[in-house]
């Protein structure tokens, strides 16, 4: 930005005040003391560390800056506000932005590429709108679930490069103490949500490496005869005949829900023997033939009668 013209003269100080054409060394009294030139800005410079200055507005406000030259561009940046930083505090920085400047570091630069570099919630938004589709919509869900109810509350305004281990590690710690399995579901999300930043060229690390899964138990029941019964009698029993025998179905074939509820009259055949599943509702995204049951060829016959829609279990909405 180009210097205002003017008197750099503060009034209240005995010090000599110069701007770009001298200098003179910076003080927390010569600080205190400018006074704001009529328009625009003015900066004084200091003798002792080159390049560094404060800048004084129209509006009083006060902030330490630092002039470079790199790479054949002069540039400019603000170390930060004053009183907030200190006189000593600012030239300290100043002489470490110094020695990044001998090294070919571009701290203007560095700092904003930091600043503008995707946050968390932009990470969410990127796979939501390229990576979503790639995985069945169970698993989807339940990404976007534990998105909204851990990772965006927490890091949503956060850069992603910001997230390190100890984040990764205390959120997987604190859901173990009551969901140890839960906990490890979160850290597989965490895992897979930093390997595509690294891939998206966003980061170079995964945060989570290192952190332990919890050790898992399964549980297995398998419903009695018994069991098996009183569910058919209630599920038949139930004014909701859309849901029930979506149940039904869930029961006699042993298929997922998704694949349940997505099905459609032109995934089996005209005896309604065979289910050709496609590999957009299957775990293994692969299509799959299956022959299916008497049972479940008589429920779906008396579905067929009575339906109007291309799904088997048609939604209300």
């Amino acid at each position: 930005m180009p210097e205002q013209t003017g008197s750099t003269e503060p009034q209240k100080s005995t010090d000599t005040v110069r701007t770009r054409r001298g200098s003179v060394r910076i003080t927390d009294r010569l600080v205190k003391e400018l006074l704001p030139p009529e328009n625009g800005y003015q900066i004084v410079y200091d003798s002792q560390t080159s390049g560094f200055g404060i800048q004084v507005m129209k509006s009083g406000k006060r902030s330490f800056v630092l002039n470079y030259r790199i790479q054949g561009s002069e540039r400019r940046i603000t170390i930060g506000r004053y009183p907030e930083w200190s006189v000593l505090a600012a030239r300290r920085r100043a002489e470490e932005f110094r020695v990044q400047i001998a090294q070919g570091i571009d701290p203007k630069k560095v700092r904003d590429e930091k600043y503008h570099s995707p946050t968390m919630k932009d990470l969410h938004s990127r796979f939501m709108e390229q990576e979503a589709q790639k995985v069945c919509d169970e698993y989807r869900e339940d990404i976007e679930r534990i998105y909204r109810q851990h990772f965006l509350p927490k890091w949503g305004s956060r850069k992603v490069r910001d997230i390190s281990f100890s984040d990764c590690d205390s959120l997987h710690r604190q859901i173990s103490k009551t969901r140890p399995t839960r906990a490890n579901r979160i850290l597989s999300v965490m895992t897979r949500a930093f390997n595509l930043a690294i891939k998206w060229g966003w980061i170079e690390r995964n945060p989570t490496l290192g952190i332990e899964k919890n050790k898992e138990h399964k549980r297995q029941h398998y419903l009695t005869p018994k069991e098996i019964r009183r569910v058919l009698e209630a599920l038949d029993a139930h004014s909701e005949r859309t849901s029930c025998e979506a149940i039904k179905m869930i029961l006699l074939t042993g298929a997922r829900k998704g694949e349940v509820l997505k099905s459609s009259w032109d995934q089996f055949n005209e005896d309604l023997t065979i289910w050709s599943k496609p590999a957009a509702s299957t775990k293994q995204r692969k299509p799959h033939i299956v022959r299916v049951s008497k049972p479940v060829t008589e429920l779906l016959s008396i579905r067929r009668e009575q339906s109007n829609s291309d799904y088997v279990f048609q939604s209300r909405n």
